[in-house]
């Protein structure tokens, strides 16, 4: 492993897209925010085809004004204490899946999105045929991950405490 300078290293706390500045910021949200502004959230991961649920996760989210992403890590099976499903796991096969949110116990939204030759097609205005003032380009970490803009749909309950 390479060795960085103590400077350097810290250096990332400044850059929002690190990882270190991420986990800083829910560090501080953990210690600064109210326990009255959380709200308990649960979200599946379903294969269109057969219904089948292939991960879950729950957990509780702030309802606050400002935006701050929500990091989800599906679990397989049926416990909070099974693995993490992998990549592997959903584009090993192609076919439709959609992801159900629900805040409170409410259906927030569904998002849908397919897979195909073991990748997530982008879809809307991620398409290259958009026209480039109208079009979203999203590379996380610099270009090393890709992002996924998907609509939501259904549902009409607010994220609120």
């Amino acid at each position: 492993m390479a060795r960085r300078d103590w400077h350097e290293w810290h250096a990332d706390y400044d850059n929002p897209d690190s990882g270190l500045a991420r986990r800083l910021s829910w560090v501080q949200d953990r210690i600064t925010q109210p326990k009255e502004n959380l709200v308990p959230y649960e979200v599946q991961l379903v294969r269109v085809r057969d219904g089948k649920v292939l991960g879950h996760d729950k957990g509780e989210l702030h309802a606050d004004a400002q935006w701050k992403p929500l990091e989800v890590y599906f679990h397989a099976g049926d416990g909070d204490a099974s693995p993490e499903l992998k990549a592997a796991d959903v584009l090993g096969e192609d076919g439709a899946y959609r992801i159900r949110f629900d805040t409170s116990g409410k259906l927030y939204g569904t998002y849908s999105f397919s897979v195909a030759g073991g990748k997530i097609p982008l879809q809307g205005r991620q398409l290259e045929t958009t026209e480039p003032a109208s079009r979203i380009v999203d590379y996380l970490y610099g270009g090393r991950y890709r992002s996924w803009w998907i609509p939501r749909k259904d549902g009409d309950a607010k994220i609120s405490p």
